[in-house]
């Protein structure tokens, strides 16, 4: 890999620390709007796949910006780059806010979603450059600890938040957040120069060159797959259907003093799980398994797990915590998709290979939100109109897409074990 410096310093630690933050805050800029689902419904007059279509319109951007961002981050200063992605999300955050009609509203999802496509790329390009090269895995184990573990504490605030103050004030606070976040980018940043001034070696071909090398590239594609499929409890279950389906689902939770604080306490759970796992595993990787391995294992038991979690029915808060926590921990195995695509990226594609990993992260959202939509609302019209929300057999039914994705990333991470067994040969 190359880049990288050869050993820690404070300041490097300080832009790791806030460009962290900053990937904090767009991930529950990506699942916040679960928490007032209901009052986005009757605001806007909205079915479940009008709420999932909402919902998705952050990630329509945040897709489409992941090559264009790791080009930019690779060639321009990254102290004017950070600051306008951080406004951007912060104005989208205002304007949503402010919406009174739903095309306001879109206007508002798509601009949180352009600010903030730079977050996770951008924390990685921080560890990649200005962090030593061997450390890489380990900081990127932590950085996803950190991230989602905040994440999570973070989504109790909005919980609190929107009970006490409703989703606008706290939509309009976050903005303001963003904007000063901004300002420290600036501060931080301000003799930093791009990844490619810094990198003693680099690689001179062209940028539409190294993009096609690796989109072209076989196992690059097969790790994005893989984190594609792992990554979708997050994004198809958690960041939208889990707390409603909670709701939904289980008489404790709905009779609590409030059902969405309660809810958010048991899906925060998975990203705690996440969190706690992806340290632990890159720890693992290198010193007691390899890589493929570990992430073929991780796979198959997370299949396993979200098959029992569908079909048996938890009755106690504990358990479904603990059910949870465990396939979130198992899902972790998903960011070591990021450094088995760098490594299996050209010497001078590892930006490009990494956003476009990301890219398939983010691109569940889009596409698994509305499938699980759409699955919600046929079979509510089909086996339970007489209720005015889907109940807890409509979201059951659709949750059947997550195992299945579980298998796509069993079947991904098999080729490029089979396809590096050729290779050897």
């Amino acid at each position: 890999m190359s880049g990288g410096k050869s050993k820690v310093t404070v300041h490097a630690l300080l832009c790791w620390v806030f460009v962290m933050f900053f990937s904090v805050l767009q991930f529950d800029l990506q699942i916040v709007q679960s928490f007032f689902t209901t009052e986005l419904q009757k605001d806007y007059g909205l079915s479940s796949v009008g709420l999932a279509s909402l919902s998705s319109a952050y990630f329509y951007i945040y897709i489409l910006m992941q090559i264009p961002v790791g080009i930019m981050l690779a060639k321009y200063r990254i102290k004017y780059i950070l600051p306008i992605a951080a406004i951007t999300a912060g104005l989208g955050c205002v304007i949503f806010a402010l919406s009174k009609s739903i095309w306001i509203a879109y206007l508002g999802r798509y601009l949180m979603g352009g600010g903030s496509a730079f977050a996770y790329v951008a924390m990685l390009m921080v560890i990649r450059v200005m962090l030593p090269r061997r450390y890489f895995i380990i900081f990127v184990g932590i950085g996803e600890l950190i991230s989602l573990a905040g994440a999570g504490l973070l989504e109790n605030v909005f919980s609190i938040l929107i009970f006490n103050f409703g989703w606008r004030y706290t939509m309009h606070l976050t903005g303001i957040i963003l904007l000063f976040l901004a300002i420290i980018f600036y501060g931080l940043f301000y003799r930093y120069k791009s990844a490619s001034e810094n990198e003693s070696e680099l690689v001179k071909e062209g940028t539409f060159i190294k993009l096609k090398q690796v989109i072209t590239n076989k196992k690059v594609l097969l790790a994005c797959l893989y984190t594609f499929g792992m990554y979708s409890i997050v994004s198809g279950y958690a960041s939208l259907w889990a707390v409603p389906s909670l709701k939904a689902s289980y008489s404790f939770i709905m009779h609590a003093q409030n059902p969405d604080l309660v809810s958010a306490n048991i899906v925060q759970m998975i990203l705690i799980g996440i969190g706690v796992g992806s340290p632990i595993l890159s720890w693992l990787v290198g010193r007691y398994i390899s890589l493929t391995r570990c992430m073929y294992i991780c796979a198959i038991i997370a299949f396993v797990l979200m098959i029992f979690l569908v079909l048996i029915t938890v009755h106690t808060e504990f358990y479904l915590i603990i059910a949870f926590f465990a396939i979130g921990l198992i899902c972790s195995s998903y960011v070591l998709a990021f450094p088995l695509a760098e490594q299996s990226a050209k010497p001078g594609n590892e930006a490009i290979a990494l956003a476009v990993v990301n890219l398939f992260v983010a691109g569940g959202n889009i596409v698994l939100q509305p499938i699980l939509g759409l699955f919600i609302d046929w079979h509510h019209e089909a086996y339970s109109s007489a209720s005015i929300l889907p109940i807890n057999h409509d979201y059951n039914f659709a949750l059947w897409v997550i195992p299945v994705m579980f298998l796509v990333s069993i079947f991904a991470i098999r080729k490029y074990i089979s396809i590096d067994k050729r290779l050897e040969a």
